[in-house]
């Protein structure tokens, strides 16, 4: 009996200890999928957006950073910084971009931002849409650049996430002498890091302007690139969370807390039950439907012929407590009557006739809606002689 006593403490302790497992591993969780759960992709109250479908297009964005470093000189140094920390390739001077052109589409180059006096330049090649390349793009353009008597500092190839690479399938063995790839920088427009386009020259342009216009413009553009980067801002979470993953320990930690989630609305469903098991009044009886759902019902001193039912249904992140009658035989809309007379017409969106419904939210809510359906019943059962159905 006395082995049988420890066996079980022994067992107890293992599982508590287990569940505090689980709970550090929750927490050490939290900074990646609090991120996570944020991104709700929720399409941002945009200008940009509320136009056309024209904002996917490769040659709008390059209009839009040619239009910033065109108009606003003063953002050159915040650009060169930028383009600096996207490699470890010799820094860029801001001294030889003091008497900058900014060009679009010349010999169909992009843009080009070209210094008159220094004769340095910078080549972006913007494939924000993740269009291919052309034959030999990139070799043609710098040639005809060199050509021109400018030194190329740099090649930007941008993508939304920074990871497409030039197609060199084309390039031919003189293209491939050039070395470009000792001046070509692949730069992400919009990846979540503090090296992308948006936190690395567009943040810094709005945080450095005290004019309201331009403040309104960088957040307008800011906001429309973090909503088509969207997919690239979950799977740098994502990415986190895998290398997290890669642990057995914490894998198997996991798949516990899963299988605790999977039987979670359940358990919820139960503690309901249970909590009312003997304290349902006026209801004349109380039942599990489904894995989720609790039902109390039968009003006899309302309505005998009726089937009144309070259906309290638990899903993933709200309660769901839906006030109605089943297969009713009235023609009247019993639950708004009986719903005036107890004063809670307010408190549920109707459904339909006999139909309505509240939400409380989970878990922030939980307390609340305990409270809540004891002061229901308790109005059900005190006015359920003076109703007048």
């Amino acid at each position: 009996m006395i082995d049988n006593f420890v066996a079980l403490k022994t067992v107890s302790l293992l599982k508590k200890t287990h569940l505090e497992q689980l709970m550090l591993l929750l927490k050490s969780f939290l900074p990646i999928t609090k991120d996570f759960h944020k991104k709700n992709h929720i399409k941002p109250y945009n200008i940009i957006l509320a136009a056309s479908d024209i904002y996917y297009r490769e040659n709008y964005h390059s209009d839009i950073m040619a239009y910033i470093l065109e108009n606003k000189k003063n953002v050159m140094k915040y650009f060169i910084d930028y383009i600096n920390v996207l490699s470890d390739l010799p820094k860029i001077e801001i001294n030889n971009y003091l008497n900058t052109e900014i060009v679009r589409e010349e010999n169909k180059i992009d843009i080009l931002i070209r210094d008159l006096l220094s004769r340095h330049c910078i080549i972006i090649e913007n494939k924000i849409n993740n269009a291919g390349d052309m034959r030999r793009q990139l070799p043609r353009y710098y040639n005809s650049i060199v050509e021109s008597g400018y030194a190329v500092d740099r090649i930007i190839y941008y993508s939304l996430d920074g990871k497409k690479r030039p197609d060199k399938s084309t390039w031919t063995n003189d293209d491939l002498q050039l070395e470009l790839d000792k001046m070509i920088v692949f730069g992400a427009v919009a990846n979540g890091r503090g090296t992308d386009f948006i936190n690395a020259f567009l943040v810094r342009c709005k945080n450095n302007t005290k004019n309201e216009q331009e403040k309104a413009f960088y957040c307008q553009y800011i906001d429309l690139l973090e909503y088509l980067g969207r997919n690239q801002m979950d799977y740098q979470l994502m990415e986190k969370f895998y290398k997290e993953m890669l642990d057995i320990e914490q894998y198997n930690s996991a798949l516990s807390i899963r299988d605790m989630l999977n039987d979670f609305t359940t358990f919820r469903r139960d503690q309901i039950h249970d909590f009312f098991l003997n304290n349902h009044a006026p209801f004349e009886k109380t039942f599990k439907h489904s894995s989720n759902d609790t039902v109390y019902a039968y009003i006899r001193d309302i309505a005998p012929e009726e089937q009144i039912k309070i259906d309290i249904g638990t899903e993933q992140n709200r309660t769901n407590i839906r006030f109605w009658i089943q297969e009713a035989n009235t023609k009247s809309d019993l639950i708004k009557t009986i719903l005036q007379e107890i004063g809670e017409e307010n408190s549920f969106t109707k459904e339909g006739i006999n139909s309505y419904v509240k939400i409380f939210r989970f878990p922030e809510e939980e307390e609340m809606m305990y409270k809540y359906l004891i002061e229901l019943f308790v109005l059900l059962d005190k006015n359920k002689d003076v109703i007048n159905t």
